[in-house]
């Protein structure tokens, strides 16, 4: 028996390779329509699906609560030693003298420590990982500012990058330690469904899908041209 958003998505995935389908074929119609003398002048047939609604009649198993859950305080316990392990590599890109290397680690830990038992004050409150690292390398780069000379344009920019690599790198570490959200367990199989008793019983869940196609570009960067997705 799938979960609610399992089913959906299963649905989902049909629908698009329904659109698929019908576009393979719209490319077999041109072939032929190229190759004959009266239908190269006609317009290709081409069918799209704007919008799909479908119906779901649907059985409520039972929602299933994840297993192992860990409070804020813990989950932030595990953060902040992780974020302890992965900070010195990308200090080490900056540090040009042990004496600076000691005083960015001092300064640096002591604020970041900071923010972590600020966070652990908020128990009930879920995390928002996004915030949190945002912040915590916002700090970062306050402090490196400070202690290195901006006026030179290439540690401006060595700073801007290394906070960015470790911006996308908390997104990833902290991401591992997110609650599971509860599940709900569905039973949508059509002989289930009329043995269920009256309909009035029965859950319904209507989705409403639009279409927003993609299409292949060239775009230009660093010099050099890269295909991209992009919206239609």
């Amino acid at each position: 028996m799938p979960n609610l958003g399992d089913y959906i998505g299963y649905l989902m995935t049909e629908i698009t390779n329904a659109r698929a389908q019908a576009d393979y074929e719209a490319v077999n119609i041109a072939e032929r329509y190229a190759r004959d003398p009266y239908l190269k002048h006609f317009p290709i047939p081409h069918f799209r699906m704007p919008n799909v609604s479908v119906d779901l009649p649907l059985i409520i198993n039972n929602v299933e609560e994840p297993t192992g859950k860990y409070s804020n305080d813990q989950m932030l316990s595990y953060m902040q030693a992780k974020f302890r392990k992965v900070l010195p590599r990308h200090l080490d890109k900056l540090s040009t003298t042990k004496k600076r290397s000691l005083t960015l680690d001092g300064n640096i830990k002591k604020i970041t420590d900071n923010i972590f038992e600020e966070y652990k004050q908020l128990d009930h409150t879920p995390i928002r990982i996004t915030h949190l690292a945002d912040k915590l390398v916002s700090s970062i780069r306050s402090e490196l500012s400070q202690l290195t000379p901006l006026e030179q344009k290439d540690n401006k920019e060595k700073i801007e990058q290394v906070s960015q690599e470790l911006k996308q790198q908390l997104y990833s570490e902290f991401s591992k330690y997110l609650h599971d959200q509860p599940r709900l367990n569905v039973t949508a199989n059509t002989s289930d469904i009329k043995n269920a008793g009256p309909k009035d019983i029965l859950a319904y869940v209507r989705i409403t899908i639009t279409e927003e196609a993609f299409e292949w570009t060239a775009v230009e960067e660093d010099n050099q041209k890269t295909r991209r997705l992009i919206p239609e």
